[in-house]
């Protein structure tokens, strides 16, 4: 059973910031599955086999942030994501979308590193 006063140790900041990360990782994945669903009903196998790999991945990061907070005794969400529209115009659209969406989520990342330094919290960083 989690030890409920664990959930005193880790701020409302902070867990808000973990319950984003969840959502964008998992919407991230929704993303690049729609991707790879598009090419390989296009032909582009290989391409899609790449887009499915870093749709797995985006789970993974999901899922640590979900470790974390369950290490403090705090249950996270399972966040309601937005419908992917799965219409693209080739493989160079799906690389500059790509691109594109991993500048944002870097940006994100940066700014929760950035947080974790601020409150020398070195197993979040």
């Amino acid at each position: 059973m989690p030890d409920k006063n664990k959930s005193n140790i880790i701020s409302k900041k902070t867990i808000d910031l973990l319950q984003f990360r969840i959502q964008e990782e998992e919407q991230s994945s929704r993303i690049y599955l729609s991707m790879s669903q598009w090419l390989e009903n296009e032909g582009y196998i290989n391409s899609a086999k790449l887009w499915k790999k870093y749709s797995d991945e985006e789970n993974i990061h999901a899922g640590w942030a979900r470790k974390y907070l369950l290490s403090f005794g705090v249950l996270p969400n399972t966040p309601m994501l937005k419908k992917v529209s799965g219409s693209y115009k080739g493989l160079p659209d799906i690389i500059k979308k790509s691109f594109k969406h991993e500048i944002e989520i870097t940006k994100q990342i940066q700014e929760l590193a950035n947080y974790a330094l601020k409150i020398k919290d070195n197993m979040l960083y």
